[in-house]
Parts: structure tokens; sequence; C-alpha cells
């Protein structure tokens, strides 16, 4: 029976830390991130389950605003500054791949879990 992220796990158990990080690949000194934006949400809110970091944002889905915002937050909750964040995939669209410039995979789940 395959677990998933939210399942109780014993320590070690076969394929956990890898669907934890199945979002999150290295290449060229960059991370990147699989997100799912909810724009429009009561407030702005940062988990990441089954791979993918799930961000609410208070932000409308109108104008790139939602972008600008889904950008600011990550840079404020990762310690980063904004021009090391990129949006490569999925400008107009929910799900994105966002380029973090100078963080590796363990740094990202420090700063996302604390």
């Amino acid at each position: 029976m395959r677990q998933r992220a939210g399942d109780v796990a014993g320590a070690g158990a076969p394929g956990e830390a890898r669907e934890r990080t199945a979002g999150l690949r290295e290449k060229a000194g960059r991370l990147l991130v699989t997100v799912r934006v909810t724009p429009r949400a009561s407030r702005n809110d940062l988990t990441f389950a089954d791979g993918v970091l799930h961000v609410r944002l208070t932000a409308p889905p109108v104008e790139g605003a939602a972008n600008a915002a889904l950008i600011a937050e990550l840079a404020e909750r990762l310690g980063l500054p904004r021009r090391a964040i990129h949006i490569l995939r999925g400008t107009a669209a929910r799900h994105k791949t966002v380029a973090l410039d100078g963080l590796s995979a363990d740094g990202f789940q420090r700063k996302i879990s604390g």
C-alpha cells in the first residue's frame, strides 16, 4: 500500500522522503518548485504537502496581481530577495513552476516548515 505525505508513517519509511520532495528539483543552481495557487483567499498562507507548495493569496488573479503577491509572499517567507524568484511556467494558471535562486531543497524545507 502506498503512503501519502499526510499519512502517519514510521521513521525512514520507504518513499517517504521522495514523496515530501517530489515537487522539488535542483537544476543549474536553482531550486524548481511546483506551486498551486489559490487566489482571493481569506488570508495568505503557505503549506507544503504531497510534493506541492500550496499558496493561498488574498490577491485576485487580475493583471498579474496574484503573481506579484506570490513572489512577494515567497520572498518574505523564504528570506530571499524578489529578484531571486522567477515564475517559469504557468503565469496565467493556478499550477506553476517557480525557480528559486540560492536555496537548496533542504533549506526550502526548513524555511517552509518553520
